[in-house]
């Protein structure tokens, strides 16, 4: 495989809405977003034009077919490992902070594992999110109002990373990041 100056990902989500928040959050962290899908089908005709580095799933529909996804699994290239807990280490004390000013309850989990080499740009990303969610009560139009609206009760971001080598990372909200 040849090296190259910033990963690559296509994103995959049933809501234009959600695709359109998660290639901001990738590229404002140094991802290049070089595919988007609808659907899981789009999604595996996509990561065979793109190439990409990471797959992101998002969206019940996307991950109903489980055929679609072992293809995915398959279809993505082997990486080298590490679990994601390390990648986002401060981001559970983030949203408890951010939980307490909004005067709402929250439970933090974290499981599976991301490639190695992407942690720097991982961890940019996550202050970008910082830097938004403190931006939440200025502004209400800010990227990731679904994050308030989680905290809320309302359901939030949520979806999958297919990340080679058959290692999946699954993300039930963004409180569960």
């Amino acid at each position: 495989m040849m090296s190259r100056a910033r990963p690559r990902a296509v994103v995959a989500d049933d809501s234009h809405f959600m695709r359109s928040v998660i290639s901001d959050i990738l590229e404002e962290g140094g991802i290049d977003v070089v595919g988007e899908a609808r659907n899981g089908r789009e999604a595996l005709e996509r990561v065979g034009e793109c190439d990409p580095d990471v797959v992101t799933m998002a969206g019940e529909t996307l991950i109903k077919d489980d055929k679609i996804t072992a293809n995915l699994q398959n279809t993505v290239m082997d990486m080298r490992l590490i679990p994601l807990k390390k990648v986002v280490g401060k981001f559970p004390r983030m949203v408890r902070d951010l939980a307490r000013e909004l005067d709402k309850e929250v439970e933090f989990g974290v499981e599976g594992e991301i490639e190695e080499g992407m942690l720097v740009r991982i961890r940019e990303s996550e202050r970008q999110v910082a830097l938004k969610c403190d931006a939440v009560n200025a502004q209400e139009e800010v990227v990731v109002k679904p994050l308030e609206g989680l905290l809320s009760g309302t359901p939030g971001l949520s979806g999958t990373a297919v990340l080679g080598d058959g290692n999946i990372v699954h993300i039930l909200d963004v409180v569960t990041l």
